[in-house]
This record gives structure tokens, sequence and C-alpha cells, in this order.
């Protein structure tokens, strides 16, 4: 497994990565679909998207947790 290389540091560090990456999607994505700006539009296919790999990286984030 790619874990066995890792060491806790950067297990968390990853893990921390992950989980602001799944905030950043949060943001851009399901929380503009429900406030747009301006001309930016944001399609129910994007959010829908959005929301997906949010949670992905979410799981992936507490994933990454559990393996310390």
């Amino acid at each position: 497994y790619i874990i066995m290389w890792l060491t806790e540091r950067r297990i968390d560090i990853l893990s921390r990565y992950f989980a602001d990456l799944s905030k950043i999607l949060f943001a851009s994505t399901v929380v503009s679909f429900f406030f747009p700006q301006g001309n930016a539009e944001v399609t129910l296919v994007a959010f829908l998207i959005g929301t997906v790999i949010t949670i992905s990286f979410v799981i992936l984030s507490m994933l990454l947790l559990k393996t310390k």
C-alpha cells in the first residue's frame, strides 16, 4: 500500500489538505449554486459533481486520519 511509506506527519498533512480541498469545493460549487452572483451560474450538474467530489474528499480525509 501507498500508506505504508507515509509517516504519521505526512498522513496528517494529507488529511488536512483533502479537508481544505473539500471546503474550497463546497464553497465554490455548492454554496454558489444557492447564491449566484452576476453572470456566473452554477448548473445542477456542476452542483451535483461538486457535492460528490466534496464528500469524496471528506471521506478520504477521514480515512487518512483513521490510519494514523
